[in-house]
């Protein structure tokens, strides 16, 4: 059974984080994808290493989500819930993104008899519909209408693993080598590397996350921790790569480390960086 021992506190720390890391990848995309028509086209190259954004998100995945679990009294029992109201809090916003694209495929159609050229499009057969409201689409064989969904798919895949697996590691915080044993495990998975569970090849990323969880909820000491953590940043370099674990390990520590009870920003300049990111990456 897990029981919180303090309410939920609102981190502010990872809205700054969202609102960088949200940013960069939005910034990413249109560099990469909307300025390459202009020549030269400078900002490509200046934001070429903005998707980095997206393993910000995982990390941050990785520590927010079993931490609201945690605050709320999370059981076993309660894993089917926890996955609807992850759907539905997710679900809306990128539903309703697809339906435009649909609009602009056969908008295109119907204005000039022809799809948009190099337009993405799956077809809309009943399992790329399913998979594509279920973000299931490596596991049904099928391709995303949108295609930076992806990231949605690691991300549900992470809810599933972790709303099986939280009560385990609850149980056994306590007990350091059966603990380690645990994420160990799970980090092994990597191994397993196919293109069915996307979530087993960024695994180390959320597994820093879930330490992280561990140690601002008082279930493992300091010096746990500080060994696990360097353990955890030496085995996300060797599988992420340098650039990826550079951002995993920023992040790591900036939630760690980093007191941030007030970003100083002005409202101004926060609120759209808070809806940004959001949007983008709904917690």
């Amino acid at each position: 059974m897990i029981e919180a021992k303090k309410p939920k506190q609102h981190i502010l720390i990872l809205d700054f984080l969202r609102g960088i890391a949200a940013l960069s990848v939005v910034f990413f995309h249109f560099a990469n994808s909307a300025l390459p028509t202009i020549k030269p086209n400078i900002a490509g190259e200046y934001f070429s290493h903005g998707d980095l954004g997206v393993k910000v998100f995982f990390v941050i995945s990785g520590f927010i989500i079993p931490y609201a679990m945690y605050s709320s009294g999370y059981q076993l029992r309660n894993f089917f819930n926890f996955i609807l109201r992850r759907l539905a809090r997710i679900g809306p916003p990128s539903w309703i993104a697809i339906l435009l694209t649909m609009g602009i495929y056969f908008g295109a159609i119907w204005l000039n008899g022809r799809p948009i050229e190099g337009m993405q499009w799956p077809g809309i057969s009943f399992r790329t519909i399913l998979a594509n409201l279920t973000y299931s689409y490596s596991l049904l064989d099928t391709k995303a209408y949108i295609d930076v969904y992806w990231t949605l798919e690691v991300e549900f895949q992470y809810y599933i693993m972790i709303g099986l697996l939280l009560p385990v590691i609850m149980r056994y915080a306590s007990n350091k080598w059966i603990l380690s044993c645990i994420l160990l495990a799970l980090n092994a998975s990597f191994f397993v590397h196919n293109d069915l569970i996307l979530f087993f090849r960024d695994n180390s990323l959320f597994i820093m996350g879930i330490l992280l969880f561990l140690y601002k909820t008082q279930q493992i000491d300091r010096t746990y921790f500080l060994y696990a953590s360097i353990i955890s940043m030496l085995i996300c370099y060797g599988q992420q790569g340098p650039m990826d674990a550079f951002a995993g390990i920023i992040t790591f520590l900036v939630i760690a480390y980093v007191h941030f009870e007030n970003p100083g920003l002005p409202s101004w300049v926060k609120s759209p960086i808070h809806c940004i990111s959001r949007i983008c990456f709904q917690e």
